[in-house]
């Protein structure tokens, strides 16, 4: 029996392994990073092994952890770890998904042994392409998680990508990193003689600068389209210091699972340095947050919008005014519109939609539609129904931006089939709102849902606290709706 103080994003954790059970591996270290888990959600990790991956998990704060494993000594070590670092985790003896029947979850975390080989050599052994175990789960899989579900999965380099192909092409596939895994042939030959030719003739190997190796793939898989999909985005990133902190907090804490970013605010450096962050949730999801109501364009003066100094029209209502006049140019609103896209370095734009809704207003309608053609990205229809913005103190100001919204759908712009969030801005209880808004969707929609979290700011703050209670995982399962981003639904569309 080993005993590890291990070093990780949730702190040190101490992991026994007794003797005949897994040692920690590198490849479950690099897993522990990419664990992506938030308030209240479950999780399942598969051949639990001494249960590190678990630990991290409930660590982060799901709402319930479940660990398996077919040697019962795995399932006492991962149980006796969770109890020595403070967290709650339930063990199962059993076959991978056979030890959970009809149970489901919002994230499976699955290491499988992999190694290929000629014949059977011991616990590492995968198949004799490596496949023998995902095989096993990856058609099962679907029916265990949750709506928005996913399974995060280590490949190793040695499994034949042509026999995983298959396995994989019924889910929508994102690599979440790699990493070069050293070949020493001794090590492969002592688990089965011969071993290590087998591999070398089967897989890609390379030199590197330290010795000969593989590499490795972190990866997340979600089913391919099923059910409601929604989109819950965050406006405004860029506008201030404070809108980019509850945009991050949202995401990382809550249901936030894509931004739209303003290309020329205030603050937008220190939003592209916060989005340049590693997270262990991945790249939060961004898109171009068209500004033509605040501060000065990038392209120069647009005729018939910009006052006389140059500066973009405000408030919001002159906009509005200016945008629905003849004179106004549509070439250099494009033009404007492309220069703030070009602008944003780095970052892989998803969708654009706009700040306060200039983009759906009758001069900026063609150049919003031929720019989001061009890019291949959805575009925002805020075309929000009515029957949501009753008794709201800016039902007016809501039925105009839906009005113009739908002469912009008209056109055949691509979006989403569903917007939501214009009623809920200025609720008194922004988590009801949100709800209820979202209550009536079509059964397997596309949609989006706005919001604008923020710190320094009231009414903002309570949006925060709306989108990181940590029941809405329940919420959305009960309902069928499964959280996704702008990139997942183009990866869906590819």
């Amino acid at each position: 029996m080993t005993r590890e103080r291990v070093a990780t994003s949730v702190g040190p954790l101490e992991i026994e392994v007794e003797d005949g059970v897994h040692a920690l591996a590198p490849s479950t270290l690099e897993l522990a990073e990419l664990v992506d888990v938030r308030p209240g959600e479950r999780v399942l990790e598969l051949g639990c092994g001494a249960g590190l991956l678990a630990v991290v998990a409930a660590r982060l704060g799901a709402g319930r952890v479940v660990a398996t494993d077919l040697d019962e000594r795995a399932c006492r070590a991962a149980a006796a770890n969770a109890r020595r670092n403070g967290v709650a985790v339930e063990t199962r003896a059993g076959d991978f998904l056979d030890a959970v029947p009809g149970e489901r979850f919002d994230l499976i975390i699955f290491n499988p042994p992999q190694t290929p080989g000629p014949r059977p050599f011991g616990p590492k052994y995968g198949g004799a392409d490596g496949t023998l175990h995902f095989a096993t789960v990856l058609p099962r899989v679907a029916a265990h998680l949750r709506p928005g579900g996913r399974l995060l999965v280590l490949v190793l380099g040695l499994v034949s990508p042509s026999a995983l192909a298959p396995l994989l092409a019924p889910f929508v596939v994102e690599t979440r990193g790699e990493s070069d895994r050293p070949f020493t042939p001794a090590e492969y030959d002592a688990y089965c003689p011969g071993l290590s030719r087998y591999l070398e003739e089967r897989s890609e190997i390379r030199a590197t600068e330290t010795g000969r190796a593989f590499k490795n793939r972190h990866l997340r898989l979600r089913p391919r389209a099923a059910g409601t999909r929604l989109v819950v985005n965050a406006d405004d990133m860029g506008l201030s210091v404070a809108a980019n902190e509850g945009v991050v907090a949202s995401f990382e804490r809550g249901v936030v699972r894509s931004t739209s970013l303003v290309a020329n605010g205030p603050a937008t450096a220190d939003a592209l340095a916060r989005l340049a962050r590693s997270s262990r949730f991945g790249p939060l999801d961004v898109g171009l947050h068209a500004n033509l109501s605040e501060g000065r364009p990038l392209a120069g003066p647009i005729a018939g919008l910009t006052t006389d100094d140059g500066a973009l029209p405000r408030p919001k209502q002159e906009a509005w005014r200016r945008l629905g006049e003849a004179d106004v140019s549509e070439a250099a609103i494009e033009r404007e519109v492309e220069a703030q896209w070009e602008s944003v370095r780095g970052v892989a734009l998803t969708h654009l939609d706009s700040h306060q809704h200039v983009l759906s207003f009758p001069r900026a309608r063609g150049p919003a539609v031929a720019v989001a053609r061009r890019k291949g990205v959805f575009l925002r229809i805020a075309d929000e129904p009515a029957v949501l913005a009753r008794g709201s103190p800016i039902e007016p100001e809501i039925a105009t931006i839906a009005a113009n919204a739908r002469e912009l759908r008209a056109l055949g712009a691509p979006c989403v089939d569903e917007f939501r969030g214009l009623a809920a801005r200025v609720a008194e209880d922004p988590l009801a709102r949100m709800r209820a808004a979202l209550e009536n969707l079509p059964g397997g929609c596309r949609a989006e849902l706005m919001v604008h979290p923020a710190l320094a700011d009231a009414r903002r703050e309570a949006e925060i606290d709306a989108l990181t209670d940590p029941s809405w995982p329940d919420w959305l399962a009960e309902r069928g709706i499964a959280l996704v981003s702008f990139a997942d639904l183009l990866r869906e569309r590819a």
